[in-house]
Formats: C-alpha cells, structure tokens, sequence
C-alpha cells in the first residue's frame, strides 16, 4: 500500500510540473507570434509617364517597397517593388475605359518586383493601387 502511495503522489508530481513548464513555454511564446499589418495606397491616376509612390508601414516611416504607375500607347502597368520581405502584395491598374482592375498577387522577398498589366485602346488616363501586407 505504501509503495502504490508514493507511486501515485510521483506521478502527480510529475505531471503538476510537466503543467506548469508547458504553461510558462507556451506565455513565453505568446508574445513572439506576430499578426500582419497591411497597407492599402490610395488610387493613384496619371494621364502620361511614370508615377512613382513610397509604400510605408502603417505609422512608421520604414519603407516597405515602391509603387511604380506607367504607360504606354499599348498597355497600363502597375509595378511593386519590395524594399523589405512582404508577406503578401497585390498590385491594381486600370485604364479609364474599364472600371475593372486587372491584379496580381504574391509574396515577394526585398529587391523583387510583380507588376500588373493591362492592355488598352483609346487611352486617357491610368489608375492604380497597391495592398502590402508585413
């Protein structure tokens, strides 16, 4: 009897501080996960040339890439190129034709680029947006 005793108040022992490590590892952790932020520019229009727009974080001036917005006589082009690694971002272009954005979307690493085209006629005027997520 005596033996079933100590066998039981060690096994609750054992499992009273396997608890408690796995509380503390699991507070610790808690405050290292991250939750992504993402910024939306404003719609941005040109009606010739290059436009150029310095994406930053939320409140911060920390660059997180640039927004390029160019045309030519065959298409409209939205370009985004990462300073930083993003996690996610989707660049918009339109012509004043469409209410439609054409888009792409990926995650890029810094010094990377992803561009959204569109080809067009009777071109007056190009718009477009980026959405960046860090």
């Amino acid at each position: 009897m005596e033996k079933v005793l100590k066998f039981t108040k060690l096994n609750m022992l054992k499992k009273g501080m396997l608890a408690v490590i796995l509380s503390l590892s699991m507070a610790m952790a808690l405050p290292m996960v991250s939750h992504a932020t993402t910024v939306t520019t404003s719609v941005y229009s040109i009606t010739s040339g290059t436009y150029y727009y310095y994406v930053r974080k939320s409140g911060s001036s920390t660059e997180l890439g640039v927004m390029k917005l160019s045309s030519s006589s065959t298409a409209v082009k939205n370009t985004f190129t990462a300073s930083v690694k993003c996690e996610n971002v989707t660049v918009y272009v339109r012509d004043n034709t469409s209410v439609d954005y054409a888009s792409k979307s990926d995650s890029l690493a810094a010094n990377k680029s992803i561009t959204a085209s569109k080809t067009i006629t009777n071109y007056v005027k190009t718009y477009g947006y980026c959405s960046v997520t860090y």
